[in-house]
């Protein structure tokens, strides 16, 4: 199959059509609807579109990848699981409904819908991210943007 704004090979992927060759389309491929958070301040998130693949999600994480349990599977939240390990900067805060700091999370992180129903990848809508914004807050907005690890407590 060819992508109609390029004529490059594409392949389907449930809902998205991916580049199968080194070719970019002038024209962004639809995808799945994200926001990668790259930073502990608002204006770091950014919305985009991305395929959903394995790779994609480590490249944009840093590493391998980690899923953030979100209360009621609502969506889903990807970030570089040895993120404290590396020590990577507080990018936001996980917290509960109430605003309590449950945890600092390190590195750049990816926000998607919720899994399907075989456990792929769905895009963002409106309503999940609305409800992400009450639980992974950006690190400047939380009480303390500052999380020392007990390792670095003196």
């Amino acid at each position: 199959m060819k992508c109609k704004n390029c004529d490059a090979p594409v392949e389907k992927r449930r809902e998205a059509w991916s580049h199968t060759g080194p070719t970019v389309c002038r024209e962004p491929v639809p995808g799945y609807r994200a926001v990668i958070v790259e930073g502990p301040a608002a204006e770091d998130w950014r919305e985009t579109v991305i395929d959903g693949q394995l790779e994609t999600l480590q490249s944009l994480v840093g590493g391998f990848i980690e899923r953030l349990p979100i209360p009621d599977d609502k969506a889903t939240v990807w970030l570089n699981e040895s993120g404290k390990l590396d020590r990577l900067p507080v990018s936001a805060m996980w917290t509960d409904s109430d605003g309590t700091v449950l945890d600092g999370l390190r590195g750049p992180l990816v926000v998607l819908g919720p899994a399907d129903d075989e456990g792929g990848t769905t895009s963002l809508t409106d309503e999940a991210l609305a409800f992400v914004k009450t639980v992974v807050r950006p690190a400047c907005l939380a009480p303390s943007a500052r999380v020392i690890a007990w390792e670095d407590a003196e």
